[in-house]
């Protein structure tokens, strides 16, 4: 589910041991030879002693160049990954759905055209057609469930289903954007999808797609859990390094369609050689699924169904990232060379594309050696005082990205700088030379950009390579008609959650008891408060008390609060 979170364009494709598939044995080829020693040394690195680890596959030309397994499965009891570990490959599961829908339609039981509500009629009108094409082109405009999720107080440990998107939708969260207009990455088109497939079927989706994909196809390990006790043999737990300690990720999250399915790099490789072999489906099928969708201004999204085209050094790619609990994985796919690479990993701390990268460099390039990054688990040290403590009383505040409208909140919790983008988590920032602050990985990094002295009227934003400038939201702690006008509780029927406004030292402030948390807001306009989460836009009634307010984000819409008076409205004056 990978996220919070910005596409990851990358691709895949997985394998297994020959014997398993019943391949041929005979002597490796000595590109086999190397590639097997290049991932050998690869592993050594990255992998730590008794830790978590990865499997990895690599086809090309439907022939097994390598299928290996690294590291612990289970670090608590010692169990060794294999080739037949079973992992959650997070969103790379989101092309499984899409290939699902277009079998569907192969088989007149729906169409890529049908509007939604024909399916899901008890959704609310958006007032132009959005079809299933949207839903698979991810240019539905319906918004990021995991942001529905921040906003409404839940906790990633919490068990959640579809009915949980299902409710917030039904009670009328609307659209970003008209559909076909644009796109944007959103893990409810593909929970929607799966649910459409249950519809059409009558099996649920897990039982469905084991019996008309992962079954054919000889997939035996390969499932989707229908609840987070069922019995998996062979799965393996994911894990994450924090403060120098290893911990277990667990996740109570059931919603399939964007996310879970569980499979092994033996049976990736069953699954991806139906890329060239088209078992399944057929090569139209296939074709269908790589092309990209395109918006209503004639523009090519950047996205197909399920799959994300993209290049690395020159080749065409077509795949998929993913992410979920701990666990990480990438899929990619050279279609010219007839080239899959499959990683799964059960640490959130290891990379799959290094290991991908690896396999692609000597495949495509012979190239032998190795391109090392540096460790994404390096510490964050405390923020000092002095010079780089004056940096950050620099930077602090609330920003407005220009030419989007999304704001970026630098806030100080203890002796720790964070800084919250598009309302949803939060990142530790430390100081860097130069005059900016960066995350412990170095791929944030936020800078000053004007006036040279004071604090700064606009920075700049390194997101990952995408560089954004963002202006200060002037603040003042004055409310816009005293601290009663303001202060109280607020109550969303859409979200289902409860906000209180309060004055804390001085400052105006907005909360939820959850995974909200505390944030300052600040005066943007008349009746505008603005914090990380967004803008709360007051109500009044004819008195001109304040109602209620919308709470509005770009990235999700608009979230209507009324305020709630415990034991009655108090009089007025």
């Amino acid at each position: 589910m990978a996220m919070s979170r910005m596409v990851e364009i990358a691709v895949g494709l997985a394998l297994i041991a020959c014997s398993a598939i019943g391949q041929p044995k005979g002597p490796a080829d000595p590109t086999d030879r190397k590639l097997k020693a290049k991932i050998d040394l690869l592993a050594s690195k990255i992998v730590a002693k008794e830790g978590p680890g990865f499997s990895v596959a690599v086809v090309k030309d439907q022939k097994i160049l390598l299928c290996e397994a690294y590291g612990l499965a289970n670090v608590e009891t010692g169990t060794p990954m294999t080739t037949e570990t079973v992992l959650n490959v997070g969103s790379v599961s989101k092309h499984f759905t899409a290939w699902a829908i277009l079998l569907l339609e192969q088989r007149g039981l729906l169409s890529t055209a049908d509007d939604v509500h024909k399916h899901l009629p008890e959704l609310p009108g958006y007032g132009s057609p959005l079809t299933l094409a949207h839903l698979l082109y991810q240019t539905s405009g319906l918004p990021e469930y995991l942001k529905l999720f921040k906003y409404a107080g839940l906790f990633p440990s919490d068990h959640r289903t579809f009915s949980d998107v299902h409710e917030i939708l039904k009670a009328g969260a609307g659209l970003e954007y008209p559909p076909g207009t644009r796109w944007s990455y959103s893990n409810t088109n593909y929970a929607l999808l799966a649910e459409i497939i249950q519809r059409r079927t009558g099996q649920t989706f897990s039982a469905w797609i084991q019996d008309n994909l992962f079954g054919p196809l000889g997939m035996g390990r390969t499932r989707v859990p229908e609840s987070e006790v069922a019995i998996v043999e062979d799965r393996a737990e994911s894990y994450w390094c924090s403060e120098g300690a290893l911990k277990k990720y667990i996740t109570n999250a059931r919603i399939p369609g964007p996310t879970l399915v569980y499979t092994s790099a033996a049976d990736m490789a069953r699954w991806m050689l139906n890329f060239r072999n088209n078992q399944i489906g057929g090569a139209a099928l296939f074709e269908k699924l790589c092309t990209p969708g395109r918006l209503t201004s004639g523009e090519e999204a950047p996205y197909a169904m399920g799959l994300a085209q993209g290049q690395y050094r020159g080749n065409a790619t077509v795949g998929h990232a993913g992410s979920d609990a701990a666990f990480v994985s990438d899929m990619t796919y050279c279609p010219q060379s007839d080239l899959g690479v499959a990683v799964l990993c059960n640490s959130a701390n290891i990379d799959p594309l290094e290991v991908r990268n690896a396999v692609l460099d000597l495949v495509l390039f012979g190239e032998t050696s190795l391109k090392r990054t540096e460790s994404k688990t390096r510490a964050a040290p405390p923020f000092p005082s002095g010079e780089a403590g004056a940096l950050r009383e620099r930077l602090l505040g609330t920003y407005r990205l220009e030419g989007g409208g999304d704001l970026v909140c630098l806030s100080v919790d203890g002796e720790e700088t964070w800084g919250t983008y598009l309302g949803q988590g939060n990142v530790r920032l430390i100081p860097k030379d130069g005059g900016s602050v960066s995350n412990a990985e170095g791929d944030i990094v936020v800078r000053a950009l004007a006036p040279e002295a004071g604090p700064a009227e606009k920075i700049e934003l390194n997101l990952k390579g995408t560089l954004l400038t963002a202006s200060r939201i002037p603040e003042s702690t004055k409310e816009p008609a005293g601290p009663a006008a303001v202060t109280g509780l607020y109550y969303s029927p859409v979200l289902g959650a409860v906000y209180s406004i309060t004055r804390e030292d001085g400052r105006l402030k907005v909360s939820q008891r959850r995974s909200v948390g505390t944030h300052d807001l600040a005066c943007a306009g008349k009746d505008i408060l603005v914090c990380s989460l967004g803008e709360l836009r007051l109500a009044r009634d004819a008195a001109g008390d304040v109602t209620g307010f919308t709470l509005w984000h770009e990235s999700v819409g608009g979230f209507s609060f009324s305020r709630v008076y415990l034991g009655g409205k108090p009089a007025r004056g």
